[in-house]
């Protein structure tokens, strides 16, 4: 589920950014063609609650909406359903929103708070590059995957997928699974990847013991189904609000601390870049050459079973 961060730049109060957020909404008309109609909201909490993310107060609430997407193919309306969620927080200065939708996200946002002027909302969703989610790829394959915060540890556990383009860009290659890292196929890619767009990581952090996060260059993707950890104990609205403010505010800026932190000490840079990519090509050589081995060994027994 895509989720975006955006910063309010014209309404500074939290409950009056609710109060717009959770206004009535009235029909589109259906001059361009498409339309949004039927709009249900909720907040989800009736006083805001309060949580710290990095040792700063946060004071949010969730709102959660509905509506129907109409589009008009000239003959009959085709209706599609819709649905989502905002948390929306403030840590004392401004208005901020995490929404589950991405093209559409700061149309959605600018109807359900009735804004129309220009400049009012700007993404702030992180900005990633290819160079960060190979520098990802790199500290789990060195196993040096672990980042001391304060008391807890913040871990990368493992690498479940990743998509991109080959070096001639006539290629788009993704993996998936859950020991990616381990496949040939998947370490090959490395060698031939002009960049990569979208790595899925599976992270623990503190009492957190299982964090998906897929990682785009300006999406997050926070896999609420998957997570295991202290949150478990809240009621899902309250869990779903919090990991999401946990993963935006907290995980995501370690991680970018901790890539810039590499870079500035020289630990990542192009050296590093081609070690790594010298490391998996012996890598790839010799899982390949043990291939060769067990199949040579087995190929007898192979046969003779084949026989009888």
């Amino acid at each position: 589920m895509s989720t975006t961060k955006w910063k309010d730049n014209k309404t500074s109060d939290i409950n009056e950014a609710i109060s717009l957020l959770t206004d009535e909404i009235p029909d589109d008309d259906n001059d361009n063609g498409i339309s949004r109609r039927n709009w249900r909201i909720e907040k989800c909490f009736q006083d805001n609650l309060m949580a710290s993310f990095l040792k700063t107060a946060v004071e949010y609430n969730l709102i959660s909406f509905s509506y129907d997407r109409v589009s008009n193919t000239g003959s009959e309306e085709n209706i599609v359903p819709q649905s989502g969620f905002i948390v929306v927080y403030t840590t004392g200065t401004g208005v901020n929103y995490i929404i589950n939708k991405k093209s559409d996200a700061k149309l959605v946002l600018r109807k359900m708070l009735s804004y129309s002027g220009k400049n009012e909302l700007d993404n702030s969703t992180f900005n990633l590059n290819s160079d960060f989610f190979l520098w990802l790829v790199n500290r789990l394959y060195y196993t040096n995957n672990k980042i001391d915060v304060n008391e807890d540890e913040l871990c990368i556990n493992a690498i479940k997928g990743f998509k991109g383009d080959t070096e001639d860009s006539q290629t788009k290659l993704s993996a998936s699974g859950e020991s990616v890292m381990n496949v040939i196929s998947a370490l090959s890619f490395f060698l031939e990847s002009k960049q990569l767009k979208n790595v899925e990581i599976e992270l623990s952090y503190g009492s957190h013991t299982k964090i998906d996060v897929s990682i785009k260059s300006n999406v997050l993707d926070v896999n609420l189904l998957s997570y295991i950890g202290e949150f478990d104990k809240d009621a899902h609205e309250e869990m779903k609000a919090k990991l999401n403010l946990l993963v935006f505010l907290e995980i995501i800026p370690l991680l970018i601390q901790e890539y810039q932190t590499d870079k500035e000490n020289d630990e990542w840079n192009n050296k590093c870049y081609l070690d790594f990519i010298s490391d998996i090509a012996d890598t790839i050589a010799e899982k390949i050459e043990r291939k060769k081995e067990s199949l040579q060994e087995n190929t007898p027994e192979i046969a003779s079973d084949s026989v009888n």
